[in-house]
């Protein structure tokens, strides 16, 4: 079939062929009116053929092939860029760092403690983190040790669904404590910057 079909595209151009080499032999005026018709009939033929995908279907292929590769470079930049994001997010944290955290949150931000089930808007979690950060000044709380493992991170278009597990240690008012949380979040990207969106913790075991 295949043959057959590059055959039938291979007749219009060997016409041609034929045509120039009588080129000589031929008035001007017929020679002219005959390689018009024979060109407006091959290209009849090529859209003919089009929908069959006889020709075009390498091109297309390749187009695919290059849009393919193109979305999964750009895939994986903006994980990349939301990995970036995470780290910043979870050092600003460490440190209760309230000007390095409220960049990274988006306007309806909802905190959830899985602990009591506090929900939290943006600014009384900012609030909280004002409160510990002062804590930590005055050695009311200390955190000794802070790290995030196992992390998973599922994207979806421009937003992602990360899960891990947080650790931490330290002091609170002179008595210490260890948390191992398994913690959700939800982030969006919005105006080229990846936005922490949603948080959800569930303690593993508290000491």
């Amino acid at each position: 079939m295949n043959r057959l079909a590059a055959l039938i595209m291979f007749l219009p151009y060997l016409a041609v062929y034929v045509l120039l080499g009588q080129a000589s032999n031929t008035p001007e005026r017929d020679y002219k009116t005959a390689l018009a018709r024979q060109l407006e009939r091959s290209s009849t033929e090529r859209r003919l053929h089009a929908p069959l995908g006889i020709r075009l279907t390498p091109v297309t292929f390749s187009q695919q092939s290059f849009n393919t590769r193109e979305r999964s470079s750009s895939s994986k930049a903006t994980e990349r860029e939301l990995r970036h994001a995470i780290d910043r997010m979870n050092q600003a944290f460490q440190h209760r760092d309230r000007d390095g955290l409220a960049p990274l949150l988006t306007p309806d931000y909802l905190h959830i403690n899985g602990s009591d089930g506090t929900t939290l808007d943006r600014t009384r979690w900012l609030e909280r983190i004002d409160s510990e950060q002062r804590a930590l000044h005055d050695q009311q709380l200390t955190i000794d040790h802070y790290g995030v493992s196992g992390l998973i991170i599922r994207m979806h278009g421009s937003s992602a669904f990360v899960s891990a597990v947080e650790t931490s240690s330290g002091t609170r008012n002179g008595q210490p404590f260890t948390h191992h949380s398994r913690v959700s979040h939800l982030w969006v990207l919005a105006d080229g910057q990846w936005r922490r969106a949603g948080f959800h913790d569930a303690l593993l075991d508290t000491m």
